[in-house]
């Protein structure tokens, strides 16, 4: 398999290393999308940001690839998502786009990828320039995860951040996903003395022998409450892709997850229990609130 990574990503000053550390720090920390750290630091930058794929071209005679700064800036719109299932390779780039208007700082991103057996991913690289790379022990395989940081910084939108050499003999999806690790998400950071950090929008594909998937820049998705073995805050994409249970705007500072979470009010389809959060929703029921009781709660055939 190819894989070019220049000799440069090695040597970093004192001051880089540094700035590495409290990046990937920040990508790693289970707490970092929650409210009370949003509200110290520099600021959201990224909101509404997905990552997405495109063809730029056949293997370049000698397999050398390039390097990212060569990379053509293909907006979503633009993306060709689609590889031919006869065998030839093709490179294909990983894309990070923001609404119009974003003030481009990016500094990091975690991701995931999923594709099928018919996929051969032949060679990869990176756009990190100085940065660092923490990948899950079977990286790139599919199902893994890869939180990647960035210096310089990246400042252009839409800009590459990685890329790839696909082929495929059938049809089949390469597919751009959150991080396997639910504490990781699907992020964009940007950060000066404290992180920030923005959940993916969207997440594209590549297909052999027909068209992939293109998401396009635009409202952020709001973060959550997810009950996935523990309390996280997730979008609810994130949550459904890890059969998470979703239970909506809120915090896990007590958690409502928990067997022993406070209970209130439940509107089911036979009347009103008491109940937690979490037990209402699995039973697909309207909840009105920890510490809500029955008798003050009306329930109605909409909530049922």
């Amino acid at each position: 398999m190819i894989h070019f990574q220049s000799s440069a990503s090695f040597v970093r000053s004192v001051s880089a290393t540094l700035s590495v550390a409290i990046a990937i720090g920040a990508l790693f920390a289970p707490g970092a999308m929650a409210d009370d750290r949003k509200k110290v630091g520099n600021g959201p930058k990224h909101e509404g940001g997905v990552i997405y794929l495109s063809v730029i071209g056949d293997l370049p005679s000698g397999s050398l690839v390039g390097d990212c700064y060569s990379f053509p800036r293909i907006a979503p719109q633009d993306a060709v998502t689609e590889i031919p299932s006869d065998g030839t390779p093709k490179v294909c780039v990983v894309y990070a786009a923001f609404p119009e208007g974003t003030e481009m700082d990016l500094t990091g991103v975690t991701l995931g990828v999923e594709y099928d057996p018919s996929i051969e991913l032949t060679g990869y690289g990176y756009c990190q320039g100085e940065g660092v790379l923490v990948g899950t022990p079977t990286w790139p395989s599919s199902g893994a995860g890869l939180a990647m940081t960035f210096i310089p910084h990246l400042t252009e939108n839409p800009t590459p951040i990685a890329w790839f050499v696909f082929q495929a003999s059938e049809p089949g999806e390469f597919r751009l996903v959150p991080h396997p690790i639910p504490t990781h998400g699907g992020r964009f950071a940007n950060f000066d003395a404290i992180p920030w950090l923005e959940p993916i929008t969207g997440y594209g594909t590549i297909r052999a022998g027909s068209p992939g998937y293109v998401p396009m820049p635009g409202d952020p998705d709001p973060i959550g409450i997810c009950c996935v073995g523990e309390c996280l805050q997730l979008t609810a994409f994130e949550c459904a892709y890890h059969d998470g249970l979703f239970l909506g705007e809120g915090s896990c500072s007590v958690s409502p997850c928990a067997d022993d979470a406070e209970k209130g009010a439940c509107c089911l389809g036979d009347g009103c229990e008491l109940v937690s959060r979490a037990e209402c929703y699995r039973s697909n029921g309207a909840f009105a609130g920890e510490g809500t009781a029955c008798e003050s709660t009306p329930c109605d055939e909409s909530d049922r």
